[in-house]
C-alpha cells in the first residue's frame, strides 16, 4: 500500500484504484495506481469515466443525498470539501456511521453527521460492468406496478379526461347564443379551466397516493392525452407538447436521484402556470383564426395543462429509476 501514499499521485488515481481492489479487478496498465488527470469542476464527470476505463470499472458521477445511497452500490467516492478531497464509502456499520477509506489506504469510522457536513452531493458509483442503466431501473420501477395502481391511476385519469370532454360540451350549450366574436366567451373559458384545473390538482393531491408506482401507472395515461389534445385543438397545442419534449430532455439528461430536487422541482408551479399561458396564446390565436371554438379551447386548456402536471410530478420516477440502476 505503499504507492497510495505517494504524494505525486493525484487522489482521484489512488480513490479509483482502492475500488478496483475492492472489485477484485485487474488494471489496464501495468502501473499499480492508473494515473487519472485532474479535472475541472466543469469536466469532473468525463474525469471519473476516463479514470475508471483505465481501472477496468464504469462509472457514473450523480448528485444523490448521504442517506440515500443505496447500500448494494458500495464502495463509492464521495467528493467532498469542494471537490478537493475524495472518500471511499466502504460499506454503512450501522444507521449513523460509515465505514470510510480514504485515499491514502487508511480506513477509519466517520459519522453520517460529519460526513454530511464536508459532503459535496456528487457521488461517483462504480462497478466492474455495465448496469442496466435507466432501462434496468425503469425495469424494476414497473416490477413493482400492482393492478391497484393502475385501477387508481386508469380511474383518476380517466375523470380528468371526461371532465375535460364534457367542459366542451356544456361550454357550448351555456354560451350558444353569444355572438362567436364575444369575448365573454373565450374569457369565461380560461377562467372555467383554471378553476377547474385547481380543483383538480387539489383533489389529486388528497386522494391520490404519489407513490412512485402510482406515479409510473400515471405515465400510460400521458399517450392517450396527447392523442386527445391533437383531435381537439390541432396545432393548437403544439406549446404544450414542445414544453413536455423539453421536460423529458431534462428528466434524461439530469444527474439528480433520490429526493434531491432538482430545477423542475423546484421550479414546479412556475412551469405549470408557464404551461397553462402558452396553451392560451396558442389556442386563443387558433381560435382568432377560426379554427377551434372556445368551447375546444377551455377542454383543451384543462387537458394539456393537466399533463403538464402528470409529467412534471413524475420527477419521483425518473430519479428513483436512477437509484434503482445503481448497483
Amino acid at each position: 500500500m505503499d504507492s497510495f501514499r505517494d504524494p505525486d499521485i493525484s487522489r482521484p488515481s489512488k480513490a479509483l484504484s482502492l475500488v478496483r481492489l475492492h472489485h477484485g479487478v485487474s488494471p489496464i496498465s501495468e502501473d499499480r495506481i492508473p494515473a487519472v488527470e485532474v479535472a475541472s469542476s466543469m469536466r469532473k464527470g468525463a474525469m471519473w469515466r476516463a479514470g475508471a476505463r483505465a481501472n477496468h470499472l464504469h462509472a457514473r458521477r450523480r448528485r444523490v443525498k448521504l442517506e440515500e445511497i443505496p447500500e448494494r452500490a458500495f464502495p463509492v467516492i464521495l467528493e467532498v470539501s469542494g471537490g478537493s478531497n475524495f472518500v471511499i464509502l466502504k460499506e454503512r456499520t450501522d444507521s449513523e456511521t460509515f465505514l470510510v477509506q480514504f485515499p491514502d489506504s487508511r480506513e477509519s469510522t466517520v459519522s453520517r453527521k460529519r460526513l454530511a457536513e464536508v459532503y459535496d452531493g456528487e457521488c461517483i458509483f462504480l462497478s466492474p460492468k455495465r448496469s442496466g442503466g435507466m432501462g434496468g431501473g425503469l425495469r424494476r420501477l414497473f416490477s413493482r406496478v400492482r393492478g391497484r395502481n393502475v385501477a387508481e391511476s386508469a380511474m383518476v385519469n380517466g375523470l380528468i379526461a371526461v371532465v375535460s370532454l364534457l367542459l366542451v360540451m356544456n361550454h357550448e350549450s351555456a354560451f350558444a347564443g353569444f355572438s362567436t366574436h364575444s369575448l365573454v366567451t373565450p374569457l369565461f373559458g380560461v377562467i372555467a379551466a383554471g378553476a377547474v384545473l385547481a380543483g383538480i390538482v387539489r383533489m389529486r393531491k388528497a386522494f391520490f397516493d404519489q407513490s412512485s408506482e402510482n406515479l409510473l401507472a400515471d405515465c400510460f395515461a400521458l399517450p392517450i392525452f396527447a392523442g386527445l389534445l391533437v383531435v381537439l385543438a390541432g396545432w393548437a397545442t403544439v406549446p404544450f407538447f414542445l414544453m413536455g419534449l423539453s421536460i423529458l430532455a431534462f428528466r434524461v439528461l439530469s444527474k439528480t436521484v433520490g429526493s434531491e430536487e432538482s430545477r423542475i422541482d423546484r421550479n414546479r408551479r412556475w412551469l405549470v402556470g408557464a404551461s397553462f399561458l402558452a396553451g392560451c396564446l396558442s389556442m386563443g390565436g387558433a381560435m382568432a383564426m377560426g379554427l377551434i371554438s372556445p368551447a375546444v379551447m377551455t377542454g383543451a386548456l384543462v387537458l394539456g395543462t393537466y399533463a403538464m402536471y402528470v409529467l412534471i410530478c413524475s420527477s419521483r420516477v425518473w430519479k428513483e429509476a436512477r437509484i434503482e440502476s445503481l448497483d
